[in-house]
């Protein structure tokens, strides 16, 4: 607060008072003082001879003190959050004359702050500290900061973290998608729309599968879709014969096999060896 004295070649100087005119605060054209509250001042002027202002002529300051804004910062879920996940952090400002400007800064700020909350994503595990500055009509600003806690994801990683078996019957189904370290809360093969708390998912029929796991922290993470394939079709074999005729050899009895579906296969007659041939000939009653 500045006051000068201007009354010709004879002004001398000037008194500060406080609001009740009893308690001199200071002297000169300049009085600084750091207020957090309303106050009044007064000044008076004396001339070189020593007199002084009557007090009813005394100037009357009026000193507003305007509020600085008060912020309190809050996260969902306490400021713990998954990697990759999004978080809302809220803001409740008070003691600010509107309109209210924000300006918040901080590792994975993703979405525009508007006056109750600003969302965050963060892609790596660790402790972040986000700020939000405010500043108020009358010039006052202030700003708070909140610590942010992020998680990492658990890993599921394919034959690290869980393994995948085709079905192997000719009939019947046996896949199984089995999960092994380390030991999270529970488990899913069906993109969470199901979970158990076992690692072993069996029988399973051939299709995809998209896998998802869960830990303590209730941080998930998904795997890459996984397909499950039957195993090939039981074979269809019929036998067409032609007698033998003969009574001793070469004999001329004949066995023709026939399978279905088409595809290339070895045939066996009793315990013999494996052939590419689906007729056997210089065939004996029997």
């Amino acid at each position: 607060v500045t006051r000068e004295v201007a009354n010709g070649t004879h002004a001398s100087t000037s008194t500060w008072y406080d609001k009740t005119k009893t308690s001199v605060l200071g002297t000169g054209t300049t009085y600084t003082q750091n207020y957090t509250e309303t106050d009044t001042l007064y000044v008076s002027s004396s001339k070189y001879f020593g007199c002084e202002t009557p007090k009813d002529n005394w100037l009357r300051i009026i000193v507003r003190v305007d509020s600085i804004p008060q912020i309190v910062l809050t996260a969902d879920n306490n400021g713990e959050v998954c990697a990759e996940e999004d978080l809302m952090i809220r803001s409740t400002v008070t003691s600010a004359k509107t309109p209210i400007l924000y300006a918040c800064s901080g590792t994975g700020l993703v979405a525009p702050l508007n006056e109750d909350s600003v969302t965050f994503n963060y892609a790596i595990a660790g402790v972040y500290t986000d700020t939000l500055k405010v500043s108020d009509a009358n010039g006052c600003k202030n700003e708070a900061t909140i610590d942010i806690t992020v998680y990492t994801l658990p890993v599921i990683v394919k034959d690290v973290n869980y393994t995948v078996k085709n079905n192997d019957y000719c009939v019947g189904v046996n896949g199984k998608i089995e999960f092994t370290t380390p030991d999270y809360v529970r488990y899913s093969i069906d993109s969470a729309a199901t979970w158990q708390a076992s690692k072993v998912f069996a029988p399973l029929a051939a299709g995809n599968y998209n896998l998802v796991v869960e830990d303590s922290r209730g941080c998930k993470n998904h795997a890459n879709p996984e397909t499950i394939i039957d195993a090939p079709i039981m074979p269809v074999l019929t036998l067409t014969d032609s007698a033998n005729t003969r009574c001793e050899a070469p004999f001329n009895g004949k066995l023709i096999a026939s399978v279905t579906p088409t595809a290339t296969y070895n045939y066996q007659l009793n315990d013999g060896a494996f052939q590419a041939d689906s007729v056997f000939s210089a065939l004996e009653d029997g």
